[in-house]
């Protein structure tokens, strides 16, 4: 499937957030392209941010009449109607109204796993750190999906993953730490990290685009994975956006440019390394064909030729008897 084809089916509703990945028979999450990747974080920016201009908000304007559509069924809705609705307003930036939509449901006895880890993320995305983790409690609590695969290996990444992330900015916003010496987001122990670590860690990007320190820790996963062109262009996208304080993310990316300058140059970003060697000389006749070969057709063409101009003759020469 292309990045434009993904892009449209999240776009559309034919994917949910917990759909942009295949999976292998092991249940591990493929990850995206670079193109991919890059192609659905910025419409995750642009659908999430109100001020997004309108060449740039055809998400956004899909999602927020899917948001008001939705709304007259919401009164004694199925879980699953109340998911989709807290997808979108999350999706759209509106955690509030996620809040007040999600809140009741965490007030049953057993919680529905998909709709906590929602709560979850919208608490967040309002910056209330501490009603982020306590939601965390109530996702413990209840039952964790298994299938389809992709909502087993989503509820994976709330219930294994997403909490480090949360730890990490609640700790910012309590502790107020030197920027200098912060480090990525530690969400893999050592010598314990999933073989689809990467794909966890753009999950969780994608879910908060606005979260400079999630990009860091995706530049991290993607330099582990082997892809420093990439891993270059995410530090480069951090310094940019503003996240330059981290001494450890500085060393970073100049220790990727260093490395990416060593490597074979590219035409164009996602072609084939451009080879320094000089253009072939141009080809010779016995370049092309073999001497043997050219010799022995040239041979059978004469005879051939011979043989047509002896019968020609012949032929002329019985038509002036005749005559």
């Amino acid at each position: 499937m292309t990045a434009r084809a993904l892009a449209l089916l999240f776009a559309t509703g034919l994917a949910t957030a917990a759909t942009p990945f295949s999976f292998n028979n092991d249940g591990t999450a493929i990850p995206l392209t670079p193109t991919q990747f890059a192609l659905l974080y910025d419409d995750a920016a642009n659908t999430m941010n109100p001020a997004t201009p309108p060449e740039r908000a055809a998400t956004r304007r899909i999602v927020l009449e899917r948001i008001e559509a939705r709304k007259p069924k919401l009164k004694g809705a199925a879980p699953q109607l109340v998911l989709e609705q807290s997808d979108d307003l999350i999706a759209a930036g509106k955690a509030t109204e996620a809040i007040d939509l999600l809140v009741p449901f965490s007030r049953e006895r057993e919680p529905n796993f998909q709709l906590m880890a929602n709560l979850l993320r919208a608490y967040a995305q309002a910056g209330d750190w501490d009603a982020a983790m306590r939601s965390y409690e109530f996702l413990l609590d209840a039952p964790v999906p298994t299938e389809p695969p992709e909502v087993k290996w989503r509820a994976i990444v709330d219930k294994d993953y997403r909490i480090a992330w949360l730890r990490y900015q609640r700790d910012l916003v309590r502790n107020k730490p030197d920027a200098t010496g912060l480090k990525p987001i530690p969400f893999f122990p050592p010598k314990k990290e999933r073989p689809d670590a990467l794909a966890i860690v753009q999950q969780l990007a994608l879910d908060a685009p606005s979260d400079l320190f999630l990009l860091w820790s995706l530049a991290e996963a993607t330099a582990q994975a082997g892809d420093f062109r990439t891993a270059e262009q995410l530090f480069n996208r951090c310094a940019n956006s503003g996240l330059t304080q981290p001494k450890a993310l500085m060393a970073r990316r100049s220790e990727m440019q260093d490395i990416v300058e060593k490597l074979p140059k590219l035409k164009e970003e996602g072609l084939l390394p451009i080879e320094d060697k000089p253009p072939p000389a141009p080809k010779g006749l016995f370049d092309l064909v073999d001497p043997m070969k050219f010799f022995a057709l040239s041979g059978a063409f004469a005879v051939v030729a011979a043989l047509l101009l002896f019968l020609q003759v012949r032929s002329h020469r019985r038509k002036r008897r005749r005559s």
